[in-house]
């Protein structure tokens, strides 16, 4: 009787190691139609001011790189900036591109809004914005970190500044 010892064994413990490692999952296009149906969502809960299904959207851990200002991280955090934000009028935002692996998603795309602030006229905006995503262990995706920023030109500086 002849016993496999040494090298002969090794491609068999490989495919072994390999078969019981964890994959990870393939990025499907019905994660980039699930992460598209996320920023529908988010534009929808916004323009109703439903902060809770718009704050559910979110990673614990969100990070907001906002325009002009510091990062705003938190879930907490990221939903007193909706609250405190001026009230929508109308709001779009169109996913250009989408794209991911395994876990993790981002997309690309183009925003627009019209706003009435507490004081002041209306205001109105368009940009771009990216967005990256987390696959939850129930397999939906919550946004982990966004920023976007302003088509227009800054506003010239006040005289004397």
């Amino acid at each position: 009787m002849r016993r496999t010892t040494g090298p002969a064994l090794a491609p068999l413990l490989a495919l072994t190691l390999a078969a019981c490692a964890p994959s990870q999952p393939n990025f499907t296009e019905a994660d980039a139609t699930a992460i598209r149906d996320v920023v529908r969502q988010f534009t929808t809960s916004m323009l109703a001011a439903d902060w809770d299904a718009w704050s559910n959207l979110m990673t614990d851990d969100v990070v907001f790189l906002v325009p002009n200002g510091s990062p705003v991280e938190g879930r907490a955090a990221v939903r007193a900036f909706g609250e405190a934000f001026p009230h929508l009028t109308a709001f779009t935002a169109e996913a250009s591109e989408v794209a991911g692996n395994g876990d993790l998603g981002y997309n690309r795309g183009t925003y627009s809004f019209a706003a009435t602030p507490d004081s002041g006229p209306p205001v109105s905006e368009q940009g771009k914005f990216l967005g990256v995503y987390r696959r939850q262990p129930d397999g939906s995706w919550r946004i982990s970190r966004n920023i976007w920023n302003s088509n227009q030109p800054p506003q010239a500086p006040a005289p004397g500044n």
